[in-house]
């Protein structure tokens, strides 16, 4: 799975979930299902200036990105070609490729180097990691309550859909002003503590 489309906001898995796939010709095992051939890496070429569009005019965007390594090995019948968005690494044993997935390539070059430094900042552990459950979930906290349409978070877990939807509000949520105080018996979410931010 590469992208959702979340209470309107479009919310993007960075790194390998970009590769997508196609039946291939031949089956791993008797009359099983095809094997899966490597397809595309997402988004293609032709959709790239269309997502750069959408996130120019507005359109929300998360990008959930980890840690996992972006590299992977494949046999030549499930990688014919280096599709664009990929790299050929090298280093792959005999009918093999090893294939890299840049994260954050599609993006402009701006945004690219704010989710590369957002990362650099997490692996420095300059930026506080949350707990929420087994997992750490990071955000771009000094972005809360501004128009920014593109943001960035870091979940060291795979998160359900209760939690993705949690977090997109919480970081779009517009913010109080300075001094302001909930109403009494106001609604308060316990995301808030569970998610630490740059």
């Amino acid at each position: 799975m590469t992208t959702l489309l979340i209470d309107g906001v479009h919310v993007i898995f960075e790194g390998l979930p970009r590769l997508r796939w196609a039946a291939g010709p031949w089956r791993l095992h008797g009359a099983g299902a095809p094997a899966a051939v490597l397809d595309h890496v997402w988004p293609r070429r032709d959709e790239l200036v269309h997502v750069r569009r959408q996130i120019d005019h507005g359109q929300r965007t998360v990008v959930v990105v980890d840690d996992r390594v972006t590299v992977v090995t494949l046999p030549l019948g499930r990688a014919p070609f280096v599709p664009f968005g990929a790299l050929d690494v090298g280093g792959a044993g005999a009918g093999e490729r090893r294939l890299s997935i840049p994260r954050f390539g599609w993006l402009r070059d701006r945004e690219r180097t704010r989710g590369e430094n957002f990362l650099a900042r997490i692996a420095d552990q300059q930026l506080p990691t949350g707990r929420y459950g087994e997992g750490a979930i990071v955000i771009e906290r000094g972005l809360l309550g501004t128009g920014e349409p593109l943001r960035f978070v870091f979940a060291g877990y795979e998160m359900s859909l209760g939690q993705l939807q949690l977090t997109i509000e919480h970081m779009f949520r517009p913010q109080p002003p300075v001094g302001a105080r909930p109403a009494p018996g106001a609604r308060h979410l316990g995301v808030a503590a569970a998610i630490l931010a740059a």
